[in-house]
């Protein structure tokens, strides 16, 4: 970062960060071009991707030919949507993903995008983020995902969960969300009642309806999730026993791959302190169908575990992974409630019912045959 140069205005609208002097000084600042080095134009275009922010793909033409310098960025500013944007800062998500990439990032083996610029007003919803062009890259969501690319998200993410195991010393972040401090989790069971009320509203909307889609809910779905909440409260102990960086969204949606099949993991809004089970479980079983994960779950999960004994990590037996890795589906419920809180004040969304009550039902049954809520 230049002493000498002050960070760009971020309480901008889009014609001034979509500019070449805009991107000059930013570029300038984060270190990615020399102080001498000028953006004479840009040409940008529109990235799909996540609701709460408005993501481009940036062009950059300087006044110095240097290939060394970045031809080709992605650009990350708060959303033009009110909503969205007003949730971007009241969930944190704004803060987190700056933050990960400025202070996090440069110390982990995890394979993430190069970051030229990250900086927010915390406490607003004015930040920018500029980070690497990975084109050449595929994602693959709701498409199948071979096992060689499977097996090397998986080393990723043992990448990650090894650099940061145990290490309290990441709660003294103020900006870092724990699932282990009790004092925010009041917050989250809060949001879980709520979330399960919708959900068992929703439910008997369906039945009297005689939908299709209880075909698949469980005799026992109401209780073990009365269950489920109720003991929620005894989760911060439960993961004080065993924190790690969790990405709390590791799917095939925030998965880049390369031509030769590297993993490189995007999306760093929703990252917390959690147990490492959070993860594997998320990944292996949005992944695959129930067939498929028969076959593959614990081939998967033996090699990010001989990951985390050669990354460093002591004292974890391959019983201990797969006893944590069956927890893991206490994140997975705890996100559907989270989910139906956040979207289904007013009823929840045919997509999301569709979800939920269709492929949503294995969750349960694995809690119930796995004992997960007795563990809580």
């Amino acid at each position: 970062m230049s002493e000498i140069l002050a960070c760009p205005d971020l309480d901008v609208s889009s014609d001034v960060y979509l500019s070449r002097e805009w991107f000059t000084r930013a570029m300038q600042y984060g270190g990615a071009i020399p102080d001498d080095v000028a953006v004479m134009s840009i040409e940008s275009s529109v990235l799909a991707g996540g609701f709460m922010a408005d993501t481009y793909r940036i062009k950059l033409f300087y006044n110095q030919s240097d290939n060394n310098f970045p031809q080709s960025v992605v650009a990350k500013f708060p959303s033009s949507n009110p909503s969205s944007r007003s949730a971007g800062r009241e969930m944190q998500a704004y803060s987190r993903e700056v933050n990960f990439y400025k202070h996090l990032a440069p110390s982990l083996t995890i394979r993430v995008p190069e970051c030229y610029f990250s900086e927010i007003e915390e406490g607003t919803s004015n930040f920018a983020l500029i980070i690497e062009d990975l084109t050449p890259v595929e994602m693959i969501d709701g498409l199948p995902c071979s096992y060689q690319r499977a097996t090397n998200t998986m080393i990723q993410l043992a990448n990650l969960h090894a650099d940061t195991w145990n290490k309290v010393e990441l709660k003294e972040y103020s900006w870092m969300l724990d699932y282990s401090n009790k004092q925010y989790f009041q917050q989250v069971e809060r949001w879980v009642g709520q979330g399960w009320n919708i959900i068992k509203n929703t439910a008997e909307e369906l039945i009297r309806e005689n939908s299709p889609l209880v075909i698949g809910i469980p005799s026992y779905f109401q209780s073990i999730g009365d269950d489920f909440v109720g003991g929620i409260h005894s989760l911060p102990e439960k993961v004080a026993e065993r924190i790690c960086l969790v990405h709390c969204d590791y799917r095939l949606a925030n998965i880049l791959y390369k031509p030769d099949d590297e993993s490189i993991t995007v999306d760093w809004q929703t990252f917390h302190l959690g147990r490492p089970g959070f993860d594997t479980y998320y990944f292996i079983n949005g992944t695959y169908s129930d067939e498929e994960k028969e076959e593959r779950e614990y081939q998967l999960l033996k090699i990010y575990h001989e990951r985390l004994l050669q990354n460093g990590v002591k004292g974890y037996s391959w019983e201990q992974c797969v006893q944590e890795h069956e927890f893991g589906v206490f994140y997975t419920l705890l996100m559907t409630l989270l989910t139906a809180q956040a979207v289904g004040a007013n009823g929840l969304p045919e997509a999301m019912k569709e979800r939920m009550f269709k492929s949503g039902p294995k969750n349960w049954i694995y809690a119930k045959e796995h004992n997960v809520i007795d563990k809580l």
